[in-house]
């Protein structure tokens, strides 16, 4: 796969074979844009490969190998865990987020290079859809995808999640992730669970419910696929 899908409505993620139990996957932005880590994609294609091989096999994705396996109902992909550098709230959050108020951000950390991640930790129970997302101007500030995340006590959880979370990349062509399995990836490294998966609920308009599990240098990001109008899309 040498050229990029013409530009669509979805983000867009090319699989074919690489070998026994093993297959190359590569995906792209709505807008055509070469993704680095597209989670819910890569889970998508995990699915329909498992189907395939009937065993755990292995996705390469921009030069790294991803086991990939199916246990208890979901699909799972294991990436490389990330380290997290905390920082100081940057001066900016509220002039992309207007409707964010400094006192609810609690910390913040990076992870990855420059154009990685930002999280930024509210403070428990968090109204994240009230937030507008920030659009371009999010890349006159950084090169990092933003993770807006906050812990959920038992009242305000729609299932049994311990997080929501919301996630923006427009300067990399994802105005707002719907399932965003790379924010999962970084937030297992960020909420570090014991024994048991981290669940959250990412809090875009159409919803994600995904897992995570960090298992010494893997992070495993798990969530249930189904098959809708011959797409193949994560979802809880």
């Amino acid at each position: 796969m040498n050229a990029p899908p013409a530009p669509g409505r979805h983000t867009r993620c090319v699989s074919w074979p690489d070998g026994e139990r093993r297959a190359a996957v590569r995906c792209y932005s709505s807008g055509g844009q070469a993704i680095q880590c597209c989670g819910h994609g890569l889970l998508c294609c995990a699915e329909h490969w498992l189907r395939h091989w009937g065993a755990p096999g292995t996705l390469q994705s921009c030069g790294t190998d991803l086991p990939c396996r199916r246990r208890e109902g979901l699909t799972w992909i294991g990436f490389p865990t990330m380290a997290l550098t905390p920082l100081a709230p940057p001066g900016w959050l509220t002039t992309v987020l207007p409707g964010l108020h400094a006192a609810s951000v609690l910390r913040c950390a990076s992870a990855g290079p420059d154009d990685g991640y930002l999280v930024v930790e509210l403070a428990a129970g968090a109204d994240l859809p009230a937030l507008d997302a920030p659009g371009a101007a999010l890349a006159a500030y950084t090169h990092r995808a933003l993770i807006l995340a906050c812990g959920v006590d038992a009242r305000s959880a729609q299932h049994d999640e311990a997080l929501h979370y919301r996630y923006f990349a427009p300067q990399y062509g994802a105005a707002e992730d719907v399932a965003t399995g790379s924010a999962m990836r970084v937030l297992a490294s960020y909420w570090p669970a014991s024994g048991a998966p981290l669940t959250a609920l990412q809090r875009s308009r159409a919803g994600g419910y995904l897992h995570a599990l960090r298992d010494g240098d893997t992070t495993w990001v798990g969530g249930r696929v189904a098959a809708q109008q011959q797409e193949r899309r994560a979802h809880g």
